[in-house]
């Protein structure tokens, strides 16, 4: 049976990955989640942040040519500053700017080109956990 879930905004699933689908692994084989920790594709799940933070596809030609691709569109626009003017107006309204910085710059460490300087999937789930406590109160936000 194929279940069709349409989300309404990049925020509600941006709480949906922060709240339910990383913290909930019980349910898969600890073989699969050893593997998907260590060998995960850290570079996607930082698009896949982008694409929720921004509301963009990861490649567009409406872009100029050097920032067709999301990843370095997203990187460069932190990097100048300018990382509000091209946040989905959706997550600007609704989310606390702090909360929107820490998920942005583990996108931007995501997305590093040098794939040593990216963080682990183990390193992105706990630091997802830390931003969810955070941000439901519970704890102070430090990074990994």
């Amino acid at each position: 049976m194929e279940v069709s879930l349409q989300l309404k905004s990049a925020t509600l699933w941006m709480r949906v990955i922060l709240n339910n689908s990383l913290m909930k692994l019980s349910f898969f084989p600890k073989s699969i989640i050893e593997m998907w920790l260590k060998k995960g594709d850290v570079y996607s799940f930082g698009v896949v942040l982008a694409e929720l933070l921004t509301g963009e596809k990861p490649i567009s030609l409406v872009r100029i040519q050097e920032s067709r691709s999301l990843a370095k569109y997203f990187a460069l626009s932190m990097e100048e500053g300018i990382l509000f003017d091209i946040l989905d107006a959706r997550v600007k309204k609704e989310d606390d700017i702090q909360e929107i910085m820490v998920v942005a710059e583990l996108a931007k460490r995501c997305l590093e080109l040098n794939g040593k300087r990216r963080p682990s999937m183990r390193e992105v789930t706990k630091e997802l956990e830390r931003v969810r406590k955070t941000f439901n109160g519970q704890e102070n936000y430090e990074k990994v």
